[in-house]
């Protein structure tokens, strides 16, 4: 299993920055990124995205939204990215319940979730409200009350939402078509567990039932997907509702920390480990996974983590192997700042950018030497404006399409061509 990160939050909102080092995925804020079974930065394809299907299985991980106030949303949902064959304003094949990107489809929220709220919702492709559980939300109404901010929340009863702790999602089926959308938050240390539960029968939409759109797109696969944003308007989620009893009076989005972590992801059959006992891990056993189902290990394999790889050979060889990996997520982020500089530096009314003022903001940005040598700006520059075909000046596409270009010239080694 791999991961895919979004070039675009929205149409023209550069998107931020995701990091995977051993097994902990950290998204910072604006960041969205696709679990996928081929990766190739800069190159987005339907066909390369991930297709879990789900029905009468769980989904479990480690979540720490420690850093996340109210205004913050820290999210693990799936999509129907794989049977979507519309490019979409971000240029990657996404979609959603709510047209982010310009294409809607069926979409199922895992969670979204702060320090204070958690919410757990089913969505049609046409329903951006959608029906959920959990807790939190709502200005002039109420939202989910499955829990109390005693509950969940920093210092909670059950959930301390100032530590990580551990999320299970299930899809049990009867007959074969989805029956609901179970939720399980467990934390270490602590006596006692929150579950919430929402009918696939009780949610209608248009009239009709939801039951039969959910099950054939869990049927066909769909996209894990992680990402971390703020709003000034998210009451809908963590607001205290018409009762007074939801935990966030105002969103603050300017008090988000700058990241969320999301770690320990695997898949298991509902009937593999009764939802009331927690995994204990084993010898050689990473805490939190599965002999049989994580989806991926310290080395980005799937599986269980063999005996061999505690060797001190390698050790050796995967501190070299995540060297090199953060050597070159380095060289990545270096660049899409200087594509996000540069655009913002240089958009102008004409909506062109000349192949010398691009030039001079990248000189400008100070590229790290160590990633890419000052005469190496030169040469990727020639090469990325020969790609993007546009010898005069740059349109936002062709800008676009340049950056793309560069990306893919980033070495493992973090060299940048």
């Amino acid at each position: 299993m791999q991961l895919s990160n979004a070039y675009w939050n929205k149409p023209w909102d550069p998107a931020g920055e995701v990091r995977l080092q051993n097994g902990d995925v950290e998204v910072f804020m604006k960041g969205r990124t696709y679990f996928s079974d081929v990766c190739q930065p800069g190159e987005f394809s339907n066909g390369h995205y991930s297709s879990l299907q789900l029905l009468g299985k769980r989904m479990r991980w480690t979540t720490d939204v420690s850093n996340a106030e109210c205004g913050c949303n820290a999210a693990v949902y799936l999509a129907s990215l794989p049977q979507n064959h519309e490019v979409s304003g971000c240029e990657d094949y996404y979609c959603d319940a709510n047209s982010v990107c310009g294409v809607r489809c069926t979409e199922i929220d895992l969670q979204e979730a702060n320090k204070h709220a958690f919410h757990s919702v089913l969505h049609l492709a046409q329903d951006g409200s959608g029906k959920g559980s959990g807790y939190g939300g709502g200005s002039n109404w109420n939202s989910h009350r499955d829990w109390t901010r005693q509950d969940y929340g920093p210092g909670g009863r059950c959930i301390d939402t100032s530590r990580p702790f551990q999320v299970e999602v299930g899809f049990p089926t009867e007959r074969g078509r989805l029956r609901a959308l179970t939720t399980r938050l467990s934390q270490s240390g602590k006596g006692c567990e929150l579950s919430a539960e929402i009918s696939a029968d009780s949610y209608h939409f248009g009239g009709s039932s939801s039951v039969e759109e959910l099950t054939q797109a869990l049927a066909r696969g769909m996209t894990p997907i992680l990402s971390y944003w703020s709003a000034e308007n998210m009451l809908w989620m963590d607001g205290k509702g018409a009762d007074g009893l939801g935990p966030c009076a105002r969103d603050e989005p300017q008090r988000c920390g700058d990241s969320a972590r999301f770690s320990d992801f695997a898949v298991e059959s509902l009937w593999e480990r009764p939802a009331s006992q927690q995994h204990q891990p084993g010898a050689g056993e990473v805490a939190g996974s599965s002999k049989s189902s994580r989806l991926w290990s310290e080395t980005g394999a799937e599986g269980p983590l063999p005996e061999a790889r505690h060797s001190s050979a390698a050790r050796a060889k995967r501190a070299r192997h995540a060297e090199k990996q953060e050597a070159a997520t380095a060289a990545a982020s270096a660049m899409a700042k200087a594509a996000e500089a540069s655009f913002q530096a240089l958009r102008g009314p004409s909506s062109e950018i000349t192949g010398e003022a691009l030039r001079r903001a990248l000189k400008r940005y100070r590229i790290p030497a160590e990633v890419c040598k000052p005469d190496e700006v030169e040469e990727m520059l020639a090469v990325g404006l020969e790609e993007a075909g546009e010898p005069g000046p740059l349109t936002f596409f062709a800008f676009k399409k340049l950056f793309n270009s560069l990306n893919l010239k980033v070495t493992r080694e973090g060299r940048v061509w």
